[in-house]
């Protein structure tokens, strides 16, 4: 099974709009277009939060406009930058759009972690889905399955000291 996992879009209402001094959707643009000319025989694309910088149901429109052009599944997670309501509103109108723990595989299970604190722009794993998370191992466990954790987090800043 071969995967393509794109996360971090950032994207906004507005394309032109920038953060950090990057026009978001141009990279995005360019990520889908290196992806489509690149990988061939992709089977699923994994799509791991922070679509959306502003949580506009605009941005959520761009970005599901240019992944619908993969013709294939696309299971995804929010990130602590989405509007869980406007994106599910918007990629769920879809029926290619799935969330990522339906992803089926024979020997692997696919995991999601919430780590969405809502207001910031952090993530937090509560001690609630600390033993969802077990209990989903445990599972994965007894079916001989192997396990990928998927999350969509802040926990690195964006401060870099390479780019000094």
């Amino acid at each position: 099974m071969k995967l393509i996992q794109i996360t971090d879009f950032h994207l906004f209402s507005k394309k032109q709009k920038k953060l950090n001094n990057v026009t978001t959707y141009d990279g995005f643009k360019k990520t889908i277009k290196y992806i489509k000319k690149n990988e061939k025989n992709i089977d699923e694309i994994l799509v791991t939060g922070d679509v959306s910088e502003d949580g506009s149901i605009e941005s959520y429109e761009l970005a599901i406009d240019e992944i619908k052009n993969f013709k294939k599944n696309i299971y995804f997670i929010h990130g602590n930058h989405d509007d869980k309501k406007n994106i599910n509103m918007i990629f769920y109108k879809e029926k290619f759009v799935k969330k990522i723990e339906e992803l089926n595989h024979k020997s692997w299970d696919f995991i999601e972690i919430n780590t969405v604190k809502e207001g910031y722009d952090f993530g937090f794993i509560t001690e609630k889905e600390l033993i969802n998370i077990d209990n989903k191992l445990l599972i994965s466990k007894k079916f001989n399955k192997k396990s990928r954790l998927n999350y969509a987090s802040s926990s690195i800043s964006s401060w870099n000291p390479f780019n000094r």
